[in-house]
């Protein structure tokens, strides 16, 4: 775009405006495909923050909006407790850049609790957190409760504060290598996470615009997992032991620590992705990707079927309305319907190609049901 030679000189900064920007708004981005309203996240922030001294929101662009904050604390709550996730698009958020534009903020990171899944009770261990965290993102601190004298761990699975770079494809996991036993699969699972693409694992990516080559199932939704913001540990800032992230590269076992050293191997990392890490996850979760991909062709495969059979006959119908149509009566209620049930028919056409959800695919049955009750009442 030609832009003109226009320039101004005698323009001025407010400081003590700027001032009130650094310190009481945040600037956010929703990374999702599509476009979300400003009321919609007007409400969503005020439900969920429950700001008492008062919030305003103001739109600048498409899913960028500032948000002012009355009292300090409400802003420093909104920050702790990310991610955030409006409509499935993530939240990411960041300070009022001093002096800039907040359309030049690269919003690239954002925290996120993730759960370490399969790891064997010995190395259940906040040590082991740096070395895990490391191979999701930046490690930030362990969220660790114990029972029994802090020796067992309170769960079976480790959780971890990271920082994400949300532009690079999600890491569902790594193998684990023991002394003396064969390796094992450790999954990852994300709290709060909202959509991503089943291809390429991106953050905010729809799979029905992703140009990624399909391939074997990496990504699907048990990269979910359950959120535990309201367990008993939560905000209680002496559970949380932070571990020097120069502590090690390998998982500790114990109790026999000097025997049972392990080497983690890096496999969803962004080099492992760009050459062939689908192949190793495909081999641990074959089952369980062949099933639900199984289960969705039959619903598919039965509904097609059902609504083709509907379809078939409401266009039979069609031409034989149209071929004892008079043209000295009145069949504009006729003509109408047929209209309708043509833009019915393209609309389907042109969602042909996309993996449509059960519970729709038996509204569009009950759409054609409609239909070819009508045309044959006439």
């Amino acid at each position: 775009m030609e832009r003109s030679q226009l320039s101004a000189k005698n323009v001025e900064t407010d400081q003590e405006l700027t001032k009130i920007y650094e310190k009481n708004c945040l600037i956010g981005k929703i990374l999702l495909y599509k476009q979300l309203d400003e009321a919609l996240v007007r409400s969503f922030v005020r439900g969920e923050w429950k700001c008492e001294n008062g919030l305003t929101v103001s739109q600048i662009s498409r899913n960028l909006f500032m948000f002012v904050f009355q009292d300090k604390q409400d802003l420093a709550n909104a920050l702790k407790n990310r991610p955030w996730t409006i409509m499935g698009g993530l939240l990411m958020l960041s300070a009022c850049p001093p002096g800039g534009s907040p359309r030049d903020l690269r919003f690239s990171r954002s925290l996120f609790w993730v759960q370490a899944h399969g790891l064997p009770a010995d190395y259940l261990t906040a040590q082991n957190g740096p070395s895990m965290g490391q191979l999701v993102g930046q490690f930030v601190f362990t969220d660790w409760e114990v029972v029994c004298s802090g020796k067992l761990p309170y769960r079976n699975f480790l959780r971890l504060r990271v920082v994400l770079d949300v532009l690079k494809p999600l890491a569902t996991g790594f193998w684990l290598e023991r002394a003396g036993s064969h390796p094992i699969w450790v999954d990852f699972k994300y709290e709060k996470l909202g959509v991503f693409c089943y291809k390429c694992g991106l953050i905010g990516n729809s799979y029905r615009t992703c140009r990624f080559p399909s391939g074997d199932v990496k990504y699907g939704p048990w990269l979910r997992a359950d959120s535990w913001a309201h367990g008993p540990w939560f905000n209680r800032e002496s559970r949380f032991s932070a571990v020097d992230r120069n502590a090690g590269v390998s998982l500790l076992a114990v109790p026999k620590v000097a025997l049972n050293l392990g080497v983690v191997k890096d496999l969803a990392s962004e080099e492992a992705y760009v050459t062939n890490v689908r192949s190793m996850d495909s081999e641990e979760r074959p089952h369980k990707a062949e099933s639900v991909h199984r289960r969705k062709l039959w619903q598919r495969l039965f509904i097609n079927s059902i609504d083709s059979v509907i379809m078939l006959v409401n266009c039979m119908v069609i031409f034989s309305r149209i071929k004892i149509v008079d043209e000295s009566e009145e069949n504009w209620t006729l003509l109408v319907l047929m209209a309708a049930y043509l833009l019915h028919l393209w609309r389907k056409l042109v969602h042909a190609r996309r993996e449509s959800k059960f519970i729709r695919g038996l509204v569009e049955i009950l759409v054609s049901i409609v239909f070819l009750i009508i045309l044959l009442s006439f």
